[in-house]
């Protein structure tokens, strides 16, 4: 997810920002990539039960990180409407 984040800042999708939590970049992140909210939410939560909750990676959380990760690199930020106008 710490990679996910980098990606996400480096792209402009988010602003970088130091300390923010797993949860804080699920819901900013899905502000510009609603298509993948509840992906961003279940990473955050795996990422939060491994790093903070003493859960083992599994081979399924590893590979549900993998894919968010190889989503979010081909998902195009969505530009709220106020911007568009």
């Amino acid at each position: 997810l710490r990679a996910i984040s980098v990606d996400l800042e480096e792209r402009a999708v988010l602003t970088p920002r130091a300390g923010r939590t797993a949860t804080e970049l699920a819901a900013e992140a899905a502000r510009s990539l609603p298509g993948q909210t509840e992906a961003l939410f279940e990473g955050a939560e795996i990422f939060n039960d491994i790093a903070y909750g003493d859960r083992v990676a599994t081979e399924r959380s590893v590979r549900v990180l993998r894919e968010l990760d190889v989503r979010l690199r081909s998902t195009r930020p969505s530009v709220p409407e106020e911007e568009t106008r």
